[in-house]
């Protein structure tokens, strides 16, 4: 919660804490990845990158023993964390590696749909704008579907961005 609200400090602290006390107890090293994915995820919130690269590189060490939700965490917030780089093929293949995990599972569907969400803003910053205009499809159908308004406005602000790279300015005014 923390981190959702701003307080980066504090979260990194409590989960500094929760690495010692883990640590203390001899807890397996399966158990600490979600430790470890909330101190990498706070670094990539305060655009910290070279801590967060140390922690990423920590945790791509455990991925053999990471849970499917923990690799899916790992690879979106990994992707994140290269967008930030702006090294935007290595967060592709992040990003695909995430929907590749929840592809197909109705249980993941949101997990996937939020991969797609940032496939799309990665298709259109390495400027592939068929796989962009696709994968918004997909996106916008999702949040169509399961009436989710924000979604839907993530959707229509790729879209204006698409068409400005494309040129299409009248279009962009339209969306």
């Amino acid at each position: 919660v923390l981190r959702q609200i701003g307080r980066y400090d504090e979260s990194a602290d409590m989960y500094y804490r929760a690495q010692l006390f883990a640590d203390s107890i001899q807890t397996s090293p399966s158990n600490q990845v979600a430790v470890l994915l909330g101190v990498a995820s706070v670094y990539n919130a305060m655009r910290d990158l070279e801590n967060a690269k140390m922690w990423w590189d920590e945790l791509e060490k455990r991925l053999s023993i990471m849970s499917d939700r923990d690799k899916f965490v790992f690879y979106n917030d990994r992707g994140n964390y290269y967008y930030f780089s702006e090294e935007y093929e290595e967060a592709k293949r992040n990003f695909e590696q995430a929907a590749a995990l929840t592809k197909g599972k109705p249980e993941k569907e949101w997990d996937y749909y939020t991969a797609l969400g940032n496939l799309a803003e990665i298709y259109i910053t390495l400027g592939d704008n068929d796989a962009a205009e696709s994968t918004l499809n997909e996106v916008e159908a999702f949040g169509r579907r399961v009436n989710f308004p924000a979604l839907l406005y993530y959707v229509d602000s790729e879209r204006i961005r698409l068409e400005l790279q494309k040129g299409n300015k009248a279009k962009a005014m339209e969306i």
